[in-house]
């Protein structure tokens, strides 16, 4: 055994409390270890001495100065908990006004999913029209801005195309995604 495990566990060794097995190893180690048994000599020397002990009478003003005492720390953690949120509550409410000034800006810039999601289609019809969508890359990522796609939509939309493909009005929007996606395949 180590000294560490060993000074672990001599409380529960020198009330009887470990398992034979355990106790003996302890007892192993105790022999082999000087500094582990002067240690358990110091303890059971503390033990000895606690048992003869009488009891200790405080005064009688004791609980009262203790309350007081207590009352007093009471008081001071409420008002350094009461600071504590102050300061909590002013770094949200900053945060807050941040983030509500940036939301106009924050949705501007989109990523391929979420326009895909704009536009209630599947993400690999985008990539089939990435020559025809307005966009940006940074780094390899690709961006769209919403005004920049919602006005190709006003566009597409007042686009007359003429095509010979069956069931094509060519003014839906929908339908000339999917128009694109079976003349790409």
């Amino acid at each position: 055994m180590k000294c560490i495990d060993v000074r672990m566990e001599l409380v529960a060794y020198l009330d009887g409390e470990l398992s034979g097995m355990r106790q003996q190893a302890i007892e192993v180690h105790l022999e082999e270890c000087d500094f582990c048994a002067e240690e358990v000599q110091e303890l059971r020397n503390v033990i000895e001495t606690a048992q003869h002990w009488n009891d200790i009478t405080p005064r009688a003003s004791w609980r009262e100065e203790l309350s007081e005492k207590l009352a007093a720390e009471k008081t001071k953690d409420l008002a350094t908990e009461i600071h504590y949120l102050r300061n909590t509550l002013d770094d949200f409410s900053e945060r807050l006004e941040r983030r509500e000034a940036n939301a106009a800006t924050s949705h501007e810039i989109m990523t391929l999913e979420e326009v895909a999601d704009y536009l209630r289609v599947d993400a690999d019809v985008l990539w089939n029209m990435l020559d025809e969508l307005p966009h940006f890359q940074i780094g390899y990522e690709l961006r769209f801005k919403k005004s920049s796609i919602d006005e190709w939509i006003r566009f597409s939309e007042n686009r007359p195309e003429t095509t010979a493909e069956p069931g094509f009005s060519g003014n839906n929007w929908f339908e000339q995604l999917e128009f694109i996606r079976r003349r790409e395949l």
